[in-house]
């Protein structure tokens, strides 16, 4: 599995197929010029805030799992649009299920290259058994997408829990961005002027914060 971030590095060396995790914010469903529904549907990771374009057959199979404040699993294909990084969901999955077969007696490791995967299955090899044991799945990249490559036999494995950690929820009014960097010199002043004229006339603005905790009404 692949953060937001590890994918748009990748990205950048041409299209892939990844799993990326996800807490749901909002979905927005259309229809297209034929009459099939598809939609758009932020989430977030640890590394960022993105929107993955669903199509009608993975959208009507996973709908019950896009909704706000939902943590999903998605297969997705990625590929960079000059600096835009475009998603398509191939398949959702809630993330409970990912993480019970991730805390079950097999053990799945990702390569970053596939010509790792010989020297990975050497030296299990020469692992002994023990008490706990699993069969073991290499996941190699091949051709810009992910394949699943099983070692023969089993493996001395140890069983882990999962956890997801969930995303803070925004009031639908707030919008997160941090365009600070990016801000020319001049607004920058503009902008410092302006604090310091509010603050001079004893003039305060609500911080996001304290929206939240008003329920949103100013």
């Amino acid at each position: 599995m692949k953060t937001l971030a590890q994918i748009t590095a990748m990205a950048a060396s041409g299209p892939l197929v990844a799993k990326i995790a996800g807490s749901v914010a909002n979905r927005k469903e259309r229809k297209s010029a034929k009459g099939n529904r598809f939609a758009f549907v932020g989430l977030s990771d640890p590394t960022g805030l993105y929107e993955v374009t669903v199509f009608s057959d993975v959208l009507e199979a996973s709908r019950a799992l896009l909704e706000p404040g939902q943590n999903v699993v998605l297969q997705v294909k990625a590929e960079l649009e000059g600096e835009t990084l475009k998603l398509l969901a191939n398949a959702v999955q809630p993330i409970d299920a990912v993480a019970d077969q991730a805390g079950s007696s097999d053990l799945r490791i990702h390569l970053d290259r596939a010509e790792a995967a010989a020297s990975v299955a050497a030296l299990f090899a020469r692992l002994e058994k023990g008490r706990s044991t699993g069969r073991v799945t290499l996941t190699v990249p091949f051709e810009g997408q992910e394949v699943d490559v099983g070692l023969p036999g089993e493996y001395p494995v140890v069983k882990l829990n999962l956890k997801y950690r969930q995303q803070k929820k925004y009031h639908p009014a707030l919008i997160e961005r941090d365009f600070r960097d990016r801000l020319s010199p001049e607004l920058e002043r503009i902008i410092e002027s302006n604090d310091r004229s509010s603050r001079a006339a004893n003039i305060s603005f609500p911080t996001g914060e304290e929206i939240l905790e008003d329920g949103g009404h100013t």
